[in-house]
């Protein structure tokens, strides 16, 4: 679904693919389990850049061959990749004026 699609300034091809590996490794399922929002995983900001991290979703915070442990309600682990050490990217409110959006609600 978002490998067909066009976003200015997104990189929707290597967004699909962390997504992908996501579902695989059962990120978003136990993420949806544990209460997160589908626009905390694959959400966008409306204004550029799309993918800043502080305010991405996970999904755009990911780099290629990265790799996602130990999801809890508060965020997860990352492992990046040809690397041994985690950073923990940690889910943030999301804010109320509907700034984040699921990327093919840009407009």
């Amino acid at each position: 679904m978002m490998r067909d699609l066009t976003v200015e300034g997104v990189r929707l091809d290597l967004a699909a693919d962390a997504l992908d590996s996501l579902m695989d490794g059962g990120t978003v399922e136990r993420s949806l389990i544990l209460g997160w929002d589908a626009r905390e995983l694959i959400g966008v900001q409306r204004a550029k850049p799309h993918d800043n991290p502080f305010v991405a979703g996970l999904v755009f915070s990911l780099r290629q061959g990265d790799r996602v442990e130990a999801v809890s309600d508060n965020g997860c682990a990352i492992v990046p990749a040809c690397s041994n050490v985690r950073h923990l990217w940690r889910r943030a409110p999301l804010a109320a004026d509907d700034s984040i959006c699921l990327p093919w609600e840009l407009r």
